[in-house]
């Protein structure tokens, strides 16, 4: 009987749907996590956690991942509760045979914590201090919240992503399958913008892949051979969001890839 493979798929949503598109297969055990990760910063920062060498502060957990905003601000989830329930991706971490790995921005935004510095935050986090402002306020009047700060906002370099890239390796000492943010395949001129910043993402990753002697996927190909409309949610024109059939494309395509890495 061959040995079922367990797998890390770390990203965001185009991470996890293609990760439940896995949940009942034979050959593989796949894994994701709820808080979306954009970054090769907001990445390491997760794995710092993970592994013990830099933990979250459960006050400022509303900040750090979009996910776990929605569950304290508004499904009132004790800050504690979601870092106590990554204990569970804790004891299996070391499990994983190969983890796959979708970088999607190099806008790292930060914000700057009292008694604790400046502290990567989720890509979504302005957003949601303006969507749950009522109850950041609420929750730093019964003292159990940071107030809402600004948050501030640079761009990475190519050799400041990879250079994280190798700080990423060397938490997981294990092959990892970089991914990055898909392009619609269309040389329409509204697309030119969103092109050209996913074409330097998908860059500099392959560059860091490569020094690492790690894998690099690109899903935009399969965005090609699949077709826009087919790829793409709605139609073809939310460019941020998978369809079921590209969900278990990339699926398989990661799998693939990944357990050649092992």
């Amino acid at each position: 009987m061959a040995r079922v493979q367990r797998l890390m798929f770390l990203g965001t949503c185009r991470m996890h749907d293609p990760a439940i598109s896995l949940r009942n297969s034979e050959d593989y055990l796949v894994r994701s996590t709820p808080h979306r990760l954009h970054t090769t910063g907001q990445t390491l920062q997760f794995f710092q956690h993970i592994t013990g060498t830099a933990p979250y502060d459960p006050k400022a957990i509303h900040l750090l991942s979009d996910y776990s905003a929605l569950e304290v601000l508004e499904r009132g989830q004790s800050r504690d509760a979601i870092v106590a329930a990554m204990g569970s991706l804790q004891s299996i971490w070391p499990t994983f045979g190969a983890f796959v790995i979708e970088i999607s921005s190099m806008r790292e935004h930060h914000i700057d914590l009292p008694n604790e510095g400046l502290r990567l935050v989720n890509s979504l986090a302005s957003r949601d201090q303006e969507t749950y402002a009522e109850a950041i306020i609420e929750q730093e009047q019964a003292g159990s919240s940071w107030p809402a700060l600004p948050v501030s906002i640079t761009v990475q370099t190519a050799r400041e992503l990879v250079a994280d890239m190798c700080e990423i390796k060397r938490h997981i000492a294990r092959p990892i399958v970089w991914v990055s943010h898909q392009r619609p395949p269309s040389q329409d001129e509204r697309y030119a913008t969103v092109n050209a910043v996913r074409s330097k993402i998908a860059s500099a990753l392959k560059l860091g892949a490569e020094s690492l002697g790690d894998t690099f996927f690109d899903p935009s190909t399969l965005a090609a051979e699949m077709g826009q409309a087919e790829f793409f949610a709605k139609n073809g024109e939310d460019l941020d969001h998978l369809t079921p059939a590209a969900a278990i494309a990339l699926g398989k395509t990661y799998t693939r890839l990944a357990c050649r890495a092992i």
